[in-house]
């Protein structure tokens, strides 16, 4: 574990817990390079921006683990905030998960939003799709929705301004 990392004895396990980080690093930034050169598309129109990432992509494997997605997400928002980009838009980045016939969907917020209202979002695209979700965790800013639904379920978060979701869970 990581705590044993850090016994003087256990320096083998420390470079290699370094050696992961640099690599998932890596995978990020060519990942986002991949995404703002538009290799890989996002959506910038409605009331957040999108990306749905390839299954072709030599990386999706590694993304379709939910906290590597996050860190992408993440760093995607924050790309755009560097690049002056005058649209202060939350961002949503999907990636398939092939074993499942799903996709990974997380919802990161820009820097007016104290709280992540993805969660209460997602549960009413949800009910409003009757989509089939896998969701086996506390965290509310990612869920798994069955591919054949996703895109009925993107309709459903761009069909109100995330204002409009907002003041209801204010």
């Amino acid at each position: 574990n990581a705590y044993d990392s850090l016994s003087s004895v256990n320096m083998d396990k420390l470079k290699y817990g370094l050696e992961q980080a640099k690599e998932l690093q890596m995978k990020i930034v060519n990942e986002a390079t991949a995404i703002l050169k538009k290799k890989t598309p996002y959506i910038g129109r409605g009331s957040f921006r999108y990306s749905i990432l390839s299954s072709n992509s030599p990386n999706h494997k590694f993304f379709s683990q939910p906290i590597a997605l996050s860190k992408l997400a993440v760093f995607m928002v924050n790309a755009f905030k560097a690049s002056n980009d005058t649209v202060d838009k939350p961002f949503l980045l999907c990636a398939p998960v092939i074993e499942r016939n799903t996709v990974l969907v997380v919802g990161i917020h820009n820097s007016h939003h104290n709280r992540n209202y993805f969660g209460q979002c997602f549960k009413i695209a949800i009910e409003q799709v009757d989509a089939s979700i896998v969701n086996d965790t506390f965290e509310q800013s990612w869920i798994e929705v069955q591919q054949d639904d996703l895109d009925n379920f993107l309709q459903v978060l761009h069909a109100q301004t995330f204002e409009q979701y907002t003041q209801k869970f204010n």
